[in-house]
């Protein structure tokens, strides 16, 4: 009796487990460009599609009336500062009390906090880039009046980019730091 069998030789190989997914490139970083606080367009400093730098002014909005405070409040305290220095010659002689110079004081220090506060305030009227990018499509014209909730326009940062996709948790295992992909 003869038997009939088929065979195959099996040679080793490397072992393909592709796997194909859809994906997105997005931005590395990507922000709403938003006020700090209310006010009028006094100028842009922008144009749209273009590359900003990081800390390059992109509006400005009213603060005269605030640089009015900031000057009211240095005169205020450039006064309190001569008196002080009198009381403190009539303290050392005898002819106030120690209370009317610490209540000076104490008005120094609250112009100063003041000061601070208006600073503050200034600083937030000058809108500025957080980071390099590309700006988006700009929403507001000058003498617009915006709040913190308007937005200006769109900065992204797309020199580096991310690659979004999913995977099945069958391989999972096989996607590591440092493991090469296409895409």
């Amino acid at each position: 009796n003869v038997l009939n069998a088929e065979g195959y030789v099996v040679k080793p190989q490397a072992f393909q487990s592709d796997y194909t997914a859809s994906g997105s490139l997005l931005p590395n970083e990507e922000i709403q460009i938003l006020p700090e606080v209310s006010g009028r367009v006094t100028s842009i400093s922008f144009e749209e599609g273009t590359h900003v730098n990081e800390g390059q002014v992109l509006l400005k909005i009213y603060n005269d009336d605030i640089k009015a405070q900031v000057q009211k409040s240095k005169a205020q305290r450039d006064l309190q500062e001569k008196i002080k220095l009198r009381q403190a010659e009539l303290l050392r002689i005898g002819g106030i009390s120690q209370q009317d110079y610490e209540t000076t004081t104490a008005q120094i220090a609250s112009i100063n906090a003041d000061l601070a506060y208006s600073d503050a305030l200034l600083r937030k009227t000058t809108v500025i880039a957080p980071f390099s990018g590309r700006i988006g499509i700009r929403n507001v014209s000058k003498g617009a009046v915006v709040t913190p909730t308007t937005v200006i326009a769109t900065l992204q940062q797309t020199k580096i980019l991310k690659m979004d996709f999913t995977i099945p948790d069958q391989y999972r295992d096989e996607v590591n730091e440092g493991k090469k992909i296409t895409f």
